[in-house]
């Protein structure tokens, strides 16, 4: 004969078939354990609906498994928390060819991250990595881009305005360097484009044009690339017969002629007296004294300007007729 507790037993397991809500009494009073303790998508090994006392089950999950991956019914209770299950997909984001994903698939599971990398040549901006967060719910959502990555060009004798890296729409500019010069109309902007930098300046060396005595350029003067100066004599002097020099800066060599100093030029000569004198007066020049051809000059025919004075110190001469020197002959 069946003792109380087999009775009681038997009429709560017909309440439970009569009643199925009315199982959790049965669990109740006989300290077993119910699944409905997890939520459905957790699978448990054993399966069973119940659980008796000291009995384990081993959880899984075909999506985003969070919790202890087992548990213990203890008197009719799961011993630990119950675990999460998460099951969900994100489709695979749109990118352009030059972002690369990791992994590559069509979707994601539940809590899946995904990093992003770009090819090379190109520099990523914005997030590296993305959650599957929600359905279809990418965090951040924000799917990053990959600009062209602008290698540090060698510019010479210049310092450029930040370090790098440098990106594709990046503007830069150059300083050139103490002595150095880009040019006039140079730009000193470099901008990084989907084909790299659209210029590369250049930094000249500049030209130094020492001061010339007696002129407008009394100081010494440093001169950019292809900058033009001209030099004046001062009046009354002049340098090589000239009187104006036009200079230009090309890549630290200048072209044109530097004087040295500009001289003093000479006053004119006076002619002789029944005669005439030609040419120049400038520093470096000589000046020629003649008669007509029956008349002879008593001295030298030519005087030379240097810085001012002339050889002959100016002298003043004069044509004599040829009977007036041949008679003089004859008295001496």
């Amino acid at each position: 004969m069946a003792g109380p507790a087999t009775q009681l037993l038997s009429k709560l397991n017909l309440i439970g078939k009569l009643f199925p809500k009315a199982k959790r009494f049965r669990h109740v009073l006989s300290q077993e354990c119910s699944v409905e303790y997890f939520v459905p998508e957790i699978n448990l090994s054993p399966d069973k609906d119940c659980y008796s006392d000291g009995d384990s089950a081993n959880l899984t999950c075909n999506g985003n498994f969070g919790g202890p991956p087992s548990n213990q019914c203890n008197g009719g209770s799961w011993t630990l928390p119950p675990s999460s299950c998460e099951v969900f997909t994100c489709q695979r984001p749109e990118t352009p060819p030059t972002l690369i994903l990791s992994p590559n698939k069509t979707s994601y599971s539940a809590k899946e991250i995904l990093a992003y990398s770009c090819t090379k040549g190109h520099q990523l901006i914005g997030a590296s990595v993305s959650l599957c967060d929600q359905p279809d719910t990418w965090n951040p959502p924000t799917i990053p881009n990959c600009l062209v990555s602008c290698n540090m060009t060698a510019v010479g004798n210049a310092t450029f305005s930040y370090p790098g890296p440098y990106n594709e729409g990046d503007v830069i500019t150059i300083t050139c360097d103490d002595g150095f010069s880009l040019g006039p109309g140079a730009s000193s902007a470099m901008t990084c484009t989907e084909n790299g930098w659209n210029s590369v300046p250049v930094c000249y060396p500049n030209c130094l044009v020492p001061a010339v005595d007696n002129s407008d350029h009394m100081s010494d003067q440093e001169l950019t690339h292809e900058e033009t100066i001209e030099i004046h004599c001062d009046d009354g002097y002049s340098f090589n017969q000239e009187h104006d020099f036009p200079l230009q800066c090309n890549n630290s060599v200048i072209s044109g002629v530097i004087p040295n100093v500009c001289y003093l030029d000479c006053d004119p000569l006076s002619p002789p007296i029944d005669g005439e004198v030609s040419g120049d007066y400038l520093h470096g020049t000589s000046a020629s004294y003649t008669c007509d051809s029956n008349s002879t000059l008593n001295g030298a025919t030519e005087a030379t300007c240097e810085n001012g004075i002339w050889s002959n110190r100016g002298g003043v001469y004069r044509c004599y007729g040829k009977n007036f020197t041949d008679n003089l002959w004859i008295l001496l």
